[in-house]
């Protein structure tokens, strides 16, 4: 908890006025996201530019100020327990993400999913939350753009896309940056 905080993350370590002014922008939405202004809030960029260390760390100031629950669910963590079938465990662990009062899906798109199956479970979870409008926080290194075929319109589909782009309700927001780990 201590690592992940925004005392410790430097919009400045970014080496273009773009890449610190969305880092700075970064930190304004996840704000916003906190005092339940949007609701579900999708970062995207690249690797390396703060969206995990700025999650977690709005993740442990909500958990510290509230007393809230929240949970934080690397994309690593979901590939393997949505195929959990014995014991209806990839059926449990859904419900726990759709249930979840504060919810971040960190690197989503990064699974490989040949079959289609994570986007359908992505589906599950996203849509539930979004009907009951329910605070979500999803990053991505996957762009919006739908021609491209690491895209968030390819992996997620037109459904899931429409609803993390509905105006009033969510914000897709896309940083640039450079990555900071290989600055240290």
């Amino acid at each position: 908890r201590e690592r992940f905080t925004f005392d410790n993350f430097k919009p400045e370590k970014q080496l273009t006025k773009k890449g610190i002014n969305d880092a700075k922008m970064l930190i304004k939405l996840l704000k916003s996201w906190q005092n339940k202004e949007i609701k579900l809030l999708t970062i995207i960029g690249g690797v390396g530019i703060g969206k995990t260390h700025l999650s977690i760390a709005t993740l442990v100031q909500i958990i510290q100020n509230t007393g809230e629950q929240g949970y934080y669910a690397p994309a690593t963590e979901i590939a393997v327990k949505s195929r959990e079938f014995e014991y209806n465990e990839a059926e449990n662990y859904r419900k726990k993400l759709q249930r979840a009062k504060w919810l971040v899906l960190d690197d989503v798109g990064v699974e490989h999913d040949p079959r289609g199956y994570m986007q359908t479970f992505y589906h599950s979870i996203i849509d539930h939350r979004y009907s009951q409008q329910m605070q979500t926080l999803i990053t991505t290194n996957l762009k919006k753009d739908g021609k491209k075929k690491d895209s968030l319109l390819k992996r997620l589909g037109d459904r899931v896309v429409s609803r993390l782009n509905h105006k009033g309700v969510s914000l897709c927001f896309e940083a640039e940056g450079q990555d900071i780990r290989k600055q240290d």
